[in-house]
């Protein structure tokens, strides 16, 4: 009997963990998307007002759009490389293939060996 009555203990005080935690994510979102809205409004109050941070925004904009850029370029430089060393010519769509190569050939620099 007081097995029984300890594993119904357990397994509520379970549940009421399982739940918290997910109760508590959903507040956590809630939150956040919150405090980003708060954030998009001043910013764009800002924006309309403040001159010399518009200046400061749009420079910081374009950097992280050239970064942005970079990264996905490198990544798929990296995919078509790891794509072209496992490529199955007999079997494969050769004018995939020689699009990969291509972009490598463009974006990849020097270091390419097909």
């Amino acid at each position: 009997m007081d097995i029984l009555l300890i594993n119904d203990k357990r397994q509520k005080l379970r549940e009421y963990q399982n739940n918290y935690i997910k109760n508590r994510k959903a507040v956590d979102e809630e939150y956040r998307l919150r405090l980003q809205t708060r954030t998009n409004q001043y910013i764009k109050q800002k924006l309309q007002t403040d001159e010399e941070f518009r200046n400061k925004y749009t420079e910081q904009a374009r950097i992280r759009k050239r970064n942005h850029a970079e990264k996905v370029k490198n990544e798929r430089i990296e995919l078509y490389k790891s794509k072209i060393a496992n490529y199955d010519k007999e079997n494969g769509d050769m004018k995939e293939y020689f699009r990969m190569c291509r972009y490598i050939a463009r974006y990849g620099g020097d270091d390419n060996s097909e």
